[in-house]
């Protein structure tokens, strides 16, 4: 009868098999590329994704050390896997595994709120052909959402 630690390493390898898998790897994955790898998603603002990325002939899972990551529920193509990590300061980070070449062609993106300033006008002069000029003005800070994207480092 195997053990439990044998039988919670089997369903793990399993379990990230079919959350990674809608191809065999084996089939596009160079075999130098199998291994444990590092990545760091390193974005504006100074918010980061940092984990491991491990790469087998049947398995690739990503595990992040910084914050909670799942599979996508959709996954962008049969390409690549997606992982959604929980980043306060963002809607959310998704990185995309590329199967064929996770060390060099993953990238991550997100939505994230940028801080940006404009004048706000106070007082208004009016002329006498109606137009009208701003006398006094402040800077006002507001936020933008924009759409960031990068590439994953991946290292050995």
């Amino acid at each position: 009868m195997p053990s439990a630690r044998v039988v919670a390493a089997a369903s793990f390898l399993a379990l990230g098999a079919a959350c990674g898998a809608r191809r065999p790897m084996e089939d596009v994955t160079p075999f130098a590329e199998f291994g444990r790898y590092a990545f760091v998603a390193a974005m504006p603002g100074g918010h980061r994704v940092t984990g491991t990325l491990d790469v087998a002939p049947d398995t690739l899972v990503a595990r992040a050390s910084s914050t909670d990551c799942r599979v996508a529920a959709t996954q962008p193509s049969g390409d690549y896997l997606a992982y959604e990590c929980m980043v306060p300061g963002t809607a959310g980070v998704n990185l995309h595994i590329d199967r064929r070449s996770p060390s060099r062609k993953s990238t991550w993106n997100a939505v994230t709120q940028v801080s940006k300033k404009r004048d706000v006008c106070l007082d208004y002069r009016t002329w006498e052909n109606g137009t009208r000029t701003c006398i006094r003005s402040e800077p006002q800070e507001y936020f933008e959402r924009v759409r960031v994207q990068g590439p994953l480092v991946v290292t050995r």
